[in-house]
């Protein structure tokens, strides 16, 4: 296993990098006013003196393709940092088997996926919702929904009545 200490020092010290940089960067940006009131209301208003004494007071001005730049890195970064999590499911399954047992759903494991279950429940929310559509619709009772269509459900398929029917017809025995 890698040592994770530099990383977590790095992130550390971009994060505080970002957070003041950031804003020293939009306002060295060229076209951005300093600030400044142009003066106090008895005095005479000197606008671009006050303009001045504020940019030199951030530093010099910054022109347009830094602010671009750094703007192009960090969505790359953001990018590369999204790619390197683990997507919903893996996070799922890494939360259940380290923090309670959780041995996943029986009915997606007869498709070779793993799915958290529901509390209370040997099955996962939708598989339990698939099953629950299927004996509301045929007046039936099954332990669960047949495997043809758990697979389709992974697959990301829309599960249509003529599939359920086809399904339940493959399931029964013939005699």
């Amino acid at each position: 296993m890698k040592d994770l200490d530099p990383l977590t020092t790095l992130a550390h010290n971009i994060r505080t990098t970002l957070e003041a940089g950031a804003q020293a960067l939009i306002e060295q940006r060229s076209g951005f006013p300093a600030g400044g009131t142009g003066g106090t209301p008895s005095s005479t208003s000197d606008r671009t003196g006050q303009l001045a004494t504020k940019r030199i007071d951030r530093g010099p001005e910054r022109p347009d393709i830094d602010y671009e730049r750094t703007l192009q890195l960090l969505t790359e970064l953001q990018d590369i940092l999204n790619r390197a999590r683990p997507n919903k499911r893996t996070r799922q399954h890494i939360q259940a088997t380290t923090t309670q047992r959780n041995d996943g759903c029986t009915s997606c494991a007869r498709v070779n996926t793993w799915t958290a279950r529901t509390p209370n429940n040997t099955m996962c929310r939708t598989c339990n919702e698939l099953l629950l559509r299927i004996q509301m619709q045929h007046h039936i009772t099954l332990e669960q929904p047949p495997a043809t269509l758990v697979d389709r459900q992974r697959q990301g398929r829309r599960i249509t009545t003529r599939e359920i029917n086809q399904a339940l017809h493959e399931k029964k025995p013939k005699g």
